[in-house]
């Protein structure tokens, strides 16, 4: 009996061991089945558009974008800007390569700000005082700025060309 309750608990604390050790990566690997981190030279296709189209919403295409802190050790965080396969749906593929002028734009925004978050983290990464809710501000700031960039780019009366040769220059220079 005592040997079963030994076991019991060793096999509970190698677990839980491998779960603090690697829990961000099993989390990040099916995470990362369902989402497309961003590059240069990726493109997004109509079946990358795996979600279930929202009835309520008149749009032709949703499309989500977001920024992914991988952080297992202070030391080692990081930041990645990825598209969200499983939140992002398409109903009418007419004008599909107009609007992904508009959806590339928007990934390579967050791309620049996966960036300036990675250079945030390098000014603070190797002082011993900083934690993991240090991190959570400089996230904070980020998406705010962020968000408040998006609003200024995707609600103007631009046209998609317009929109498009007018911020991927500024854009452009937020990777410098």
């Amino acid at each position: 009996m005592k040997k079963k309750i030994i076991l019991i608990i060793l096999s509970i604390l190698l677990i839980s061991f491998v779960y603090v050790i690697y829990g961000n990566d099993i989390n990040e690997y099916y995470f990362s089945k369902h989402v497309i981190y961003w590059s240069k030279d990726v493109s997004i296709k109509v079946e990358d558009f795996q979600a279930e189209i929202d009835k309520n919403d008149a749009s032709s295409i949703s499309w989500y974008h977001g920024l992914f802190l991988k952080a297992n050790y202070i030391h080692s965080a990081k930041v990645k800007a990825f598209f969200d396969k499983e939140k992002s749906w398409i109903r009418d593929t007419t004008d599909f390569k107009q609007q992904m002028k508009l959806q590339k734009l928007r990934f390579y925004l967050y791309s620049a700000y996966a960036r300036k978050f990675n250079k945030h983290i390098d000014q603070v990464r190797d002082n011993k005082e900083t934690t993991y809710s240090d991190l959570e501000k400089i996230g904070d700031r980020i998406h705010i700025e962020l968000e408040r960039k998006e609003i200024e780019i995707f609600n103007s009366n631009l046209t998609i060309d317009e929109k498009v040769d007018k911020w991927t220059p500024i854009i452009g220079e937020m990777f410098k």
